[in-house]
């Protein structure tokens, strides 16, 4: 797999420049968004397996900052993009992405933080290969691959992914831990 650098997906925006009307910017904001805008244009145009690999490593070793994925697997990096926040790859193999979230603290109404509890990504059609491919990104951590209902469980030790199913080969989710969520913005 080509290298890409993930790192800006964990990046933690410093105190003083947190929800700001007027004055000072992030100094790192424009190189943030170049960043984001390069992951962008990685995931629009690598292959399949590259793409499914590239989301998995993100979540392998700490939460990222899930906005920016979604925007970075979303945004249309491309002349004529549309902008409509729906799955963009060149190759068109995406049905759909989903973000679930769910409130870190259910019964507190004062408190509307969410973190990710799974992403689903519908292919447009069969992958034969998923299995490979999400073992190749599985690569290093323990793992446990049960079948229950003809869905394939992948149960991921230490690692914020708690675990990942994949249906018919056509549908993957990456279910996430809660306690690996890290608040990358001010409420």
């Amino acid at each position: 797999m080509e290298e890409i650098d993930l790192e800006v997906l964990y990046y933690i925006v410093p105190e003083v420049y947190r929800n700001k009307l007027d004055g000072e910017d992030d100094p790192n904001s424009s190189s943030i968004i170049q960043s984001e805008i390069k992951i962008g244009k990685y995931l629009y145009s690598c292959s399949l397996e590259h793409y499914i690999q590239t989301i998995m490593t993100s979540f392998l070793e700490k939460y990222p900052n899930t906005v920016a994925l979604d925007v970075s697997m979303s945004v249309p990096y491309y002349p004529g993009g549309s902008g409509d926040n729906s799955p963009h790859r060149k190759e068109n193999d995406i049905q759909e992405t989903q973000f679930n979230y769910k409130l870190i603290e259910e019964n507190n109404e004062d408190n509307e933080e969410e973190y990710l509890d799974n992403l689903k990504i519908v292919f447009k059609a069969s992958q034969p290969k998923l299995f490979d491919w999400v073992e190749k990104a599985l690569d290093g951590k323990t793992f446990e691959k049960s079948t229950e209902n003809a869905v394939v469980i992948y149960e991921v030790s230490q690692s914020p992914i708690l675990k990942i199913e994949v249906k018919e080969k056509k549908e993957l989710i990456i279910f996430i831990d809660k306690g690996s969520y890290i608040r990358y913005y001010s409420l």
